[in-house]
C-alpha cells in the first residue's frame, strides 16, 4: 500500500485501513465523516494518478472509414457513346457503299440500258412465240427459287397471253441502278436494276412493263416483271 493510500487514527495516529470500522490499536469507533473523508482523500488521490499518467488515446488510430465509391456515370456514358458510335459508323458505311454504288453505274447509263433491254426484249419474244424453256432461263437464281416453270406456264393460257401476242419492241424509259446486299431469298441482291419502259405492240397498240434485273456472271438476268396491256388489246385477240 502507498503512503499516499494509508490514513490514521485520531487518537493513537495508527494506520487505518479503508473499511476498518475500529482502530486496530486503540479500538476507537472510526467515525463515518473521518471514513468519508478518508474515502474521498483517496478518490482524489485516485484521480491526481490518473491525470498524472493518461492513457493515451490517440496511441491507437482508429480504423479509418471508408466512404463508399460511387460509381462512375461517366464509364457508362462512354460505354454506352462507343456502342451507339459503332453502330452508326456501320451504318454509315452500309450507306455509303450504296451511294457509291448508285453513282458509279449511273455513269455506265448508255452502257446498261441497251443490255438490260435486251434480256427483257428476249423474254418477251421467247413468251410471244410460247417457248417457256428459254424464257424460263432469262430468270435469275433467286428468282427460280421463288418462281416455278409452272407458274410462267400458266400465262400461255386465256388473257394473260394476250400481253405478249403480238410484240414487236420496248424501250426502257428509266432505269435505277444500285448494289445492295440482301440475306433474304427472297429480295434481289447484288448489282439490281429497276427499270420501267414502253412496249409496242401490233396494230400501233402501246403498253408498258417494269422490272426488276440482277447481275450473274456479268449478265442481267431477271428477277420479277410485270407487263401491263391497254384495254384495246384485249378487244382484238388478232392483234
Amino acid at each position: 500500500m502507498n503512503e499516499t493510500d494509508k490514513t490514521y487514527c485520531e487518537d493513537c495516529l495508527a494506520e487505518i485501513r479503508i473499511g476498518d470500522d475500529y482502530c486496530k490499536e486503540c479500538g476507537l469507533k472510526i467515525e463515518s465523516s473521518q471514513a468519508a473523508e478518508s474515502q474521498k482523500e483517496n478518490e482524489q488521490h485516485v484521480k491526481a494518478n490518473a491525470s498524472s499518467n493518461p492513457i493515451n488515446n490517440d496511441s491507437v488510430a482508429p480504423p479509418p472509414i471508408v466512404q463508399p465509391q460511387k460509381k462512375s456515370r461517366r464509364n457508362l456514358f462512354l460505354t454506352v457513346g462507343a456502342v451507339v458510335l459503332v453502330l452508326c459508323t456501320c451504318s454509315s458505311i452500309c450507306i455509303a457503299a450504296t451511294g457509291l454504288g448508285l453513282f458509279d453505274l449511273s455513269k455506265s447509263w448508255n452502257v446498261e440500258k441497251p443490255k438490260a433491254e435486251n434480256v427483257i426484249d428476249k423474254f418477251m419474244t421467247d413468251m410471244a412465240d410460247k417457248n417457256i424453256d428459254r424464257a424460263y432461263d432469262l430468270f435469275s437464281t433467286r428468282a427460280k427459287q421463288n418462281i416455278p416453270k409452272d407458274k410462267l406456264n400458266k400465262e400461255f393460257y386465256g388473257n394473260n397471253y394476250l400481253v405478249y401476242k403480238g410484240y414487236q419492241s420496248l424501250t426502257i424509259k428509266n432505269m435505277q441502278l444500285s448494289k445492295l446486299m440482301n440475306l433474304d431469298k427472297t429480295q434481289p441482291s447484288g448489282t439490281v436494276a429497276h427499270v420501267e419502259g414502253e412496249i409496242s405492240y401490233s396494230g400501233g397498240i402501246k403498253g408498258s412493263f417494269n422490272a426488276v434485273l440482277e447481275k450473274e456472271g456479268g449478265a442481267w438476268r431477271i428477277f420479277d416483271i410485270r407487263v401491263v396491256a391497254p384495254p384495246d388489246k384485249f378487244k382484238d385477240s388478232s392483234v
